[in-house]
């Protein structure tokens, strides 16, 4: 279906087939909307574009899972073991696990769901995403950890704490002095931890996304797709603070990268975290602490 050709859909269960999720009031606005239908028509081709490269890799796994110098093994068989044994023996390759980890309001969901769509060769889990290392009853041994600069983290972590959200590390969010002492905490934990620890830093990843996911596959040993899926519609603000005018994806970005945050802090807000945070740890994860 050409994307500005009139909705030819007989019910919603045809976008279903592509879409996660389309409700009759989506589907009556399609029917009506060329910007809609070109849209959904966007949509269908990406998923259908990812689908089929996570069908050739799992086709490729098994293929080399299979594949084996069968007739040099069976010349070499009696005479020269150890040949086989060592470069005709081969490993049956599986996928291989990643795990996010962050505090909350550290982009984990928004990192997972970008890792999810264009790593290949893996499973990305979230459970138990905001635990300390200790707390975690999961061994993850291959751990994303996701990290926001403080200023603007503690931002959207007191927004969230006060709009009654479920939270699993709760401390006295008016207080920038607590949470950023828990801040230090939880990303001290990780990095002292004995799990092999990618670093990922929020505002390195929305700068450049498809480099990072790339340094992310190069460092696990994985392979991430050929095209680069990503995450548009991505919402999670639930903050008290009025945030409509940075919501887009361009607009956020320049939020986060141009640090805007700061003049959302008041200036004896900037001095508690000042005095809070821990400057060994901040050069480890490559921020600085605002004047």
């Amino acid at each position: 279906m050409n994307p500005k050709d009139p909705c030819q859909c007989s019910s919603t269960g045809f976008c279903e087939r592509y879409l996660t999720e389309v409700d009759d009031t989506t589907w009556t606005l399609c029917k009506e909307r060329e910007d809609y239908r070109e849209r959904f028509h966007d949509l269908s081709l990406e998923r259908i574009k990812l689908k089929k490269e996570r069908a050739d890799e799992k086709v490729r796994l098994k293929s080399e899972n299979h594949s084996s110098s069968v007739s040099a093994i069976h010349i070499c068989n009696g005479l020269f073991e150890f040949l086989r044994s060592r470069f005709f023996k081969k490993e049956l390759l599986h996928p291989i696990d990643v795990s996010i980890k962050g505090l909350e309001r550290s982009g984990t969901g928004f990192i997972h769901d970008l890792l999810e769509r264009n790593l290949l060769s893996s499973f990305v889990e979230q459970v138990e995403k905001h635990h300390f290392p200790k707390e975690s009853s999961r061994a993850a041994r291959r751990v994303v950890l996701c990290v926001k600069n403080p200023y603007s983290w503690y931002l959207g972590f007191r927004d969230f704490g006060h709009a009654g959200r479920p939270v699993k590390n709760g401390c006295n969010y008016s207080s920038p002095t607590e949470c950023i002492k828990l801040w230090v905490s939880f990303y001290s934990s990780w990095l002292s931890s004995d799990h092999d620890i990618f670093l990922l830093r929020y505002e390195d990843m929305i700068g450049d996304e498809p480099s990072w996911i790339k340094n992310i596959a190069r460092h696990f040993g994985v392979r991430n797709t050929e095209s680069y899926f990503g995450v548009k519609s991505y919402v999670n603000n639930y903050v008290n603070r009025p945030t409509t005018s940075w919501s887009s994806d361009f607009n956020r970005k320049e939020y986060f990268l141009s640090r805007s945050y700061v003049n959302d802090l008041s200036d004896e807000h900037i001095i508690d975290i000042y005095n809070a945070l821990d400057v060994k740890l901040l050069k480890k994860l490559g921020y600085s602490r605002e004047p």
